[in-house]
């Protein structure tokens, strides 16, 4: 059991690091409890369904052909681009409406396309397990999720970083994204 606990971990962390700044930037933007609790609801969403595809394959089920998921990452990019267009022509009224209506997509999308690669991990490990197993690596997982969003709040509170994302929001999270989009492309189609 113990184990398991620590394969889990493990295997979130290393998986995850790269999310803990993606999920800074979107704590960054956040200006009240309820764009909070989009976002930590936005990350349960993307990453559970990332480790639900995951357990599915394990069990032989497969939805995506491994050399396919890489493609996620034109999501990212689309996203990115949508986001730049969207602030050279939204006012500031609506701007606010759009972005609390979108914020918990955005992050269940951008969870999704940032651990797309993660399901070639989770298969093979997930396949190991018993099925009692894999349901306490799954409620690790869970913790963990609740982890890095505590950790990535906690890098909002930050000063200096917290006004660097608020002085340059309109040109980096754009820029996040896309970069976001191109690391994975190349991670999946390189490595």
């Amino acid at each position: 059991m113990i184990g398991n606990i620590i394969t889990g971990i493990v295997t979130y962390v290393s998986t995850s690091i790269d999310d803990l700044l993606v999920s800074a930037i979107f704590f960054a933007q956040s200006n009240s409890k309820r764009d909070n609790i989009r976002i930590i609801t936005g990350k349960y969403l993307g990453t559970g369904l990332l480790v639900a595809i995951g357990c599915l394959g394990a069990f032989g089920l497969k939805f995506i052909p491994t050399q396919y998921i890489g493609l996620i990452g034109f999501i990212p990019i689309v996203l990115g681009i949508k986001e730049f267009l969207n602030t050279k022509k939204i006012d500031d009224s609506d701007k606010q409406t759009n972005k609390a209506k979108g914020l918990l997509f955005h992050v269940a999308v951008v969870s999704i396309a940032n651990g797309a690669d993660n399901i070639g991990v989770y298969i093979p490990l997930f396949a190991g397990y018993k099925r009692q197993e894999l349901l306490l690596i799954c409620v690790v997982y869970a913790v963990m999720i609740a982890i890095w969003c505590y950790l990535a709040k906690m890098l909002t509170s930050l000063p200096r970083l917290r006004n660097f994302i608020a002085q340059h929001k309109p040109i980096l999270i754009p820029a996040v994204y896309v970069v976001l989009g191109c690391y994975i492309l190349v991670k999946s189609y390189l490595f």
